[in-house]
């Protein structure tokens, strides 16, 4: 899976992030994260990819992070929230935030998470990482190559989760819709909202795999509801 997903972003690279620099050389972007998979994923019969918004404040572009430490990074990160595991080149601090609360109580209840995100990369002002702009998100999320898919649908044809979780909120249904290739008016009926944070966007999407999209859970926990949402989403799926 990690060589189909090296494969995915080696791809990805060529088509779309190094053309836009070669072509934009005063851009100040992040460097980009490439999602991999621990070896819990890829025994378990319950995958769940769990897909958020953005990592912030990722080193900028130009510095030297190879893609494939990046990738053992976000594996050893995971493993550090989810299983205790400890990595000998990446020393990992345990995050009591609401995001990888979230991810401990679908692997409490037998799901197996990877995680990746729905925007790669970020900008970055003053040493800052901030949301990319509409122009840039309709870049980098685009499809390319011989398949007409985007990086994200590759992960998922690589990953081949049972199921896909979207925290991301409706801040993102920009960045989700040119990913998917779908038009985004469609997607926006379907946004969460405050009197029904879940919706399901399988019959959306049409990927084969059952797709749920609700709030990022910095948002639940401030409205006290991300038990409450991740035990009805547990409950779908």
């Amino acid at each position: 899976m990690n060589e189909a997903l090296l494969k995915a972003q080696t791809e990805w690279n060529s088509f779309v992030v190094e053309p836009y620099f070669e072509t934009n050389k005063n851009t100040v972007l992040s460097r980009p994260y490439y999602m991999g998979v621990s070896n819990e994923y890829i025994r378990s019969s319950n995958r769940i990819m769990i897909i958020g918004q953005e990592t912030k404040d990722f080193g900028l572009y130009t510095d030297d992070w190879p893609m494939n430490d990046i990738r053992e990074w976000g594996i050893d990160y995971l493993q550090k929230q989810l299983y205790g595991i400890e990595s000998i080149k990446n020393k990992c601090k345990y995050n009591r935030s609401a995001f990888w609360k979230l991810f401990r109580l679908f692997e409490q209840k037998g799901f197996a998470p990877c995680w990746n995100n729905i925007d790669k990369i970020q900008q970055t002002i003053d040493g800052k990482t901030v949301p990319l702009t509409f122009e840039l998100e309709s870049h980098f999320c685009r499809q390319y190559g011989n398949l007409k898919k985007s990086l994200i649908q590759n992960e998922i044809d690589a990953c081949k989760p049972k199921s896909i979780l979207f925290i991301t909120g409706p801040n993102y249904t920009h960045s989700m819709a040119i990913s998917f290739g779908i038009d985004e008016t469609l997607l926006w009926k379907y946004r969460p909202n405050n009197i029904n944070p879940i919706s399901d966007i399988t019959d959306i999407l049409n990927n084969g795999t059952k797709c749920i999209w609700t709030y990022h859970p910095t948002f639940l926990n401030r409205k006290h509801i991300l038990e409450d949402v991740a035990k009805s989403i547990i409950e779908i799926l």
